[in-house]
């Protein structure tokens, strides 16, 4: 029988990468011990057991037993297969769904992945035991925080160890320079960006500068001498979200040895970042018309507007801006397509009947054009023919010439023809207008005048305040998911 044996480790430490050693060598005996023939050996290293995706080597294993590969997969114990009780489960669902068995070795007990009570007890301690694990690093890391625990990479020093910083000299004058642009020259961090490749200065890691790495030096304390530390919290193990913490609950640490920069420059800089982006979310907020919803959805977690994202054949969602940046916890993605359908759905049991709706507007905009216009247009029709009678007697009379009589008729029929052409091509298009409107065909700002805003809570609630006083009374509560 062809096997495939699976093993990980969560760290690239050097004692856990011997681990890693360890069961390739306890696999290999296994295979010539059984009389098995061992196809591979699949190790993720320094990954940890809670998510599939990022776990390569995991996800070939999938691919090659699909392949017909190996009939067999053996594995150590539960927690080395996966650490979340959902994915140990699908994942030893499909293998036998393909005909793959799964073998867990423990305490020299072989287990066949054929009792589905018996893996979900094995996949559940396993998601225990890494959420006590979790528990643990977190407590020790809070601990280590209020000590005063340093980055362990952070551009413009060198890591001596938990607690100690010392300055990079060459990293340091790029981190002068930075807020030298930023506060003396007045340049945006997209400038800055392009200033520093230009002059082929890497970053830590060597990559090139973006607008996201310079923010991250002029909003950092530690290079005015001031360390903060727990500013985010793990708020669950599993995805491994963070959310950002209040300011009350940061730990404050002066280091003036760390100091590359005053700290009247880093406050300054701050003040400018803060001016920059209050205005730029006001002028977002007044201007902005890129996309039906712009400015309306708001989050009910973080009160931070919701943002689109395109997906498919050009379709758009929406989600939380807060969510990957500052650690908002609503994960609830809006399919712009769902959210039309619910407006139209409520706008069509509003209006009823769309033709009589359509004939209703229309006799409103007559009666604006009767009270607004020069003439409405029945009376302005009485009106000509009456003229027109004068004009005849007038002729017939002699009072005016055949061609004079011509030109003033002709003169009162273009006046007429116009007059009744505006009304009805006013009226068609608002036939039109009326259709666009229904179909949401309309913009950003048309929206805007019928929307006040969108509440979006991480529940999946999501509730529509429109202007209209009807309406705003109670507002619209819609449940898309």
């Amino acid at each position: 029988m062809k096997i495939a044996a699976y093993c990980r480790v969560s760290t690239d430490k050097e004692s856990q990468l011997d681990s890693l050693e360890n069961q390739k060598v306890f696999f290999k005996s296994y295979a010539e011990r059984e009389g098995f023939e061992l196809f591979a050996i699949y190790a993720d290293e320094g990954i940890s057991g809670r998510q599939l995706k990022k776990r390569l080597q995991f996800l070939k294993m999938l691919e090659d037993a699909k392949k017909g590969f190996f009939e067999l997969v053996v594995v150590k114990d539960a927690s080395r297969f996966a650490r979340n009780t959902v994915d140990f489960l699908n994942s030893v669902r499909f293998l036998k769904s393909i005909g793959v068995d799964v073998r867990f070795l423990s305490g020299n007990q072989t287990v066949l992945g054929n009792s589905e009570f018996i893996l979900t007890v094995f996949g559940a301690l396993a998601q225990e035991e890494s959420s006590n694990l979790s528990k643990r690093v977190k407590f020790g890391k809070t601990i280590s925080a209020q000590k005063g625990r340093v980055p362990n990479v952070i551009y413009g020093y060198d890591r001596i160890d938990r607690f100690t910083l010392s300055i990079n000299p060459r990293e340091a004058e790029t981190v002068k320079t930075i807020f030298s642009l930023y506060l003396a020259n007045g340049f945006g961090m997209r400038k800055i960006a392009d200033i520093l490749n230009g002059k082929s200065i890497p970053t830590k890691s060597g990559r090139l500068w973006n607008a996201k790495t310079v923010k991250r030096i002029l909003a950092n304390p530690l290079y005015s001498g001031e360390l903060v530390n727990h500013r985010y919290e793990v708020t669950d193990f599993l995805s491994g979200y963070r959310r950002a913490l209040p300011e009350s609950e940061h730990f404050h640490h002066v280091r003036p040895s760390f100091a590359i920069i005053s700290r009247e420059d880093f406050l300054t800089a701050n003040r400018i970042m803060n001016a920059r982006h209050e205005d730029f979310c006001s002028r977002i907020t007044r201007k902005s018309s890129k996309n039906l919803y712009s400015c309306l959805i708001k989050c009910t977690s973080c009160g931070r507007s919701f943002i689109a994202r395109k997906y498919g054949n050009n379709k758009i969602s929406w989600r939380c801006s807060g969510r990957d940046r500052h650690g908002c916890r609503n994960m609830l993605i809006i399919r712009e397509d769902d959210l039309n359908n619910a407006l139209k759905q409520h706008i069509f049991s509003r209006i009823g009947n769309v033709s009589d709706f359509k004939n209703e507007l229309k006799s409103t905009y007559l009666n604006y054009f009767k009270n607004n216009c020069t003439a409405d247009p029945i009376s302005y029709v009485k009106s000509a023919e009456s003229k027109r009678n004068r004009i005849k007697d007038m002729y017939e009379n002699g009072f005016i010439s055949f061609d004079e009589f011509k030109a003033r008729i002709t003169s009162l029929d273009e006046s007429l023809k116009l007059q009744t052409s505006t009304q009805d091509g006013i009226l068609k298009n608002s036939d039109a207008e009326i259709d666009k409107f229904l179909s949401l065909d309309i913009s950003n700002s048309q929206m805007s005048e019928l929307i006040e805003r969108i509440s979006a809570s991480e529940t999946g609630e999501v509730v529509i305040n429109f202007r209209d006083p009807e309406e705003k009374q109670n507002g619209n509560t819609i449940e898309l998911y």
